[in-house]
């Protein structure tokens, strides 16, 4: 899997499919989940509000996107995170996770992950990179019966206002396996 980190415009990105990240009982109407929900057409909205998703940890919402305001995304996954004021590096991990494991199981190649954590953009590149990688780990790879193989080929971290700096510091901790190669990119 290749592994990018990017500190700009998710929209230009091309990736087929999103995860965000999205707080125990948080609107889309206001800040970044207003412009997310803007570009889908208030899909995200209606989602909210139809308390489809509530922002529990582990929670998902799967969306189909259509149009040409929303980028090059098709998909959408948003992935509750739990309460604001606990949601830690650990929880980046397990959001990324979450985001992996359910979009191999929609046969997405590309993946964009938008963690929206605060902390500090090094250990946020790290801790969902490690997370995306931990999610994939398969402990029946040498069972014998034939199975469906389905794989990530491509993972973007989105970190709003990283520096390159603290991405590059980032990369040999998110580092695990052998075909994992991670790049910085702006967008």
């Amino acid at each position: 899997m290749q592994i990018e980190v990017a500190s700009g415009s998710m929209q230009k990105t091309d990736v087929q499919a999103l995860a965000v990240a999205v707080f125990k009982d948080e609107k889309a109407d206001d800040g970044f989940l207003k412009k997310l929900d803007e570009s889908c057409g208030g899909m995200i909205k209606s989602v909210l509000d139809g308390e489809e998703l509530k922002g529990k940890e582990g929670e998902t919402a799967f969306l189909h996107l259509s149009g040409s305001d929303n980028g090059k995304a098709r998909r959408l996954l948003l992935v509750g995170v739990g309460e604001r004021s606990e949601y830690t590096r650990a929880s980046v991990s397990e959001m990324a996770g979450t985001a992996v494991r359910t979009l191999r199981g929609k046969n997405v190649k590309s993946i964009g992950v938008v963690p929206r954590f605060e902390g500090d953009a090094e250990d946020t590149a790290a801790a969902a990179a490690e997370g995306a990688v931990i999610a994939l780990f398969d402990p029946d790879k040498y069972r014998t019966v034939e199975k469906e193989e389905r794989q990530i080929d491509r993972l973007v971290v989105f970190i709003d206002g990283a520096d390159a700096g603290a991405i590059d510091r980032g990369r040999p901790r998110a580092r695990r396996g052998k075909r994992m190669r991670i790049k910085h990119r702006r967008a």
